[in-house]
């Protein structure tokens, strides 16, 4: 997880020391919690990593945060975390329309190899809830509030979701061909161009994006000399930011196409390939607000070697970290092609062994 490595940075700058055994360059541990949450609409519900800084007890910061989890995690029952959905009046005044307690959990899929502990995370986690992108007015906020129930310390952040009006306005045509404003359209034959000018695919902006992107599931099937699997290849469009115009412009440059299928294919199971064959797929719009673009633009260069803590956190009262908002839009992608087609692909990434 990318946000797992941003956060590592976070507490090297707390748990950084001299190498001098004269001097004592720790000050005095002041709490500061490290929060990040990204809320998502499509998710069943809402889960929030609450760590903390720390400080070095002699160990590298990089040997605390793989080999002691005490060292940057609150005790569970230590933290009272919880959401509000909040609604604006004609007053001025915020109306809380839900508020949910999370709960302690562990995940146990984090993937060893990072700058702290695997397999096992431990997150804050709502029950069941569905977040309001619905709202004409777009007048609802989130808040988060964590409280260190030991020192009453208090921490909190506000974001607002997204809209989940998206829609492709222009699908990907070129020179006024292809459908518009439809469902479902064909994209391969037009990604398959390799000269022309960039694929364009033009989207609505809902209500608090700032910034798009489009990702490409690729369904692929695989047919070996013993059996068949079926896998999903994801390819995905620059991120555009900074939006303010009612759509956003996502470009895919020309030829991208092939370099993708070139490079998944040569990183897949080729040994007893026979062919593979393109199953329907979709795309998907993502959709972030302009506290997740801040903190991707801010946060970005950062570097451990500084040690300096990251620039930009929308999380006040002694605390760093992020707490932002995604929505996103699934759109089916039909896959029919002509023989010439498959053989242009096959040209031009043979790797493919691509059939009807």
């Amino acid at each position: 997880m990318k946000f797992i490595r941003l956060i590592v940075l976070i507490f090297l700058a707390a748990g950084w020391q001299s190498c001098s055994t004269e001097l004592e360059v720790n000050a005095p541990y002041k709490e500061t919690k490290v929060l990040y949450g990204v809320l998502d609409p499509t998710l069943p519900f809402q889960t929030f990593r609450i760590g903390k800084g720390f400080l070095s007890d002699g160990r590298s910061a990089l040997d605390i945060s793989k080999n002691s989890p005490d060292s940057s995690l609150f005790r569970p029952g230590n933290l009272e975390v919880t959401l509000f959905e909040m609604k604006l009046l004609s007053s001025g005044r915020y109306d809380t329309l839900q508020k949910v307690k999370l709960f302690a959990d562990t995940i146990n899929n984090k993937e060893a190899g990072g700058d702290f502990y695997a397999p096992d995370q431990m997150v804050f986690r709502t029950p069941l809830m569905q977040l309001d992108t619905l709202n004409a007015a777009s007048q609802i906020r989130y808040r988060i509030l964590v409280r260190n129930k030991i020192s009453g310390k208090e921490s909190e952040a506000f974001t607002q979701v997204p809209g989940r009006d998206l829609r492709i306005t222009n699908p990907a045509s070129i020179n006024g061909e292809g459908p518009t404003g439809k469902e479902s359209f064909e994209l391969i034959p037009l990604l398959m161009r390799r000269t022309n000018p960039a694929i364009e695919a033009r989207v609505f902006r809902s209500t608090h994006s700032s910034a798009m992107q489009m990702f490409f599931k690729w369904k692929v099937q695989n047919f070996f000399s013993a059996d068949t699997t079926e896998e999903v290849w994801v390819m995905k469009s620059g991120i555009e930011s900074n939006l303010i115009q009612a759509e956003a412009s996502i470009k895919i440059g020309a030829g991208v196409f092939y370099d993708f299928l070139k490079v998944q294919s040569a990183q897949r199971r080729n040994a007893d390939l026979i062919s593979r064959r393109l199953l329907p797929c979709e795309m998907e719009v993502y959709a972030a607000n302009q506290d997740f673009d801040n903190y991707r633009v801010v946060n970005g260069n950062y570097n451990a070697i500084t040690q300096s803590q990251p620039v930009y956190s929308n999380i006040s009262n002694g605390a760093l970290g992020i707490f932002c908002a995604v929505n996103r839009k699934s759109f089916p992608v039909s896959v029919k092609l002509k023989q010439t087609e498959i053989d242009s692909i096959n040209k031009y990434a043979p790797e493919m062994k691509l059939i009807k």
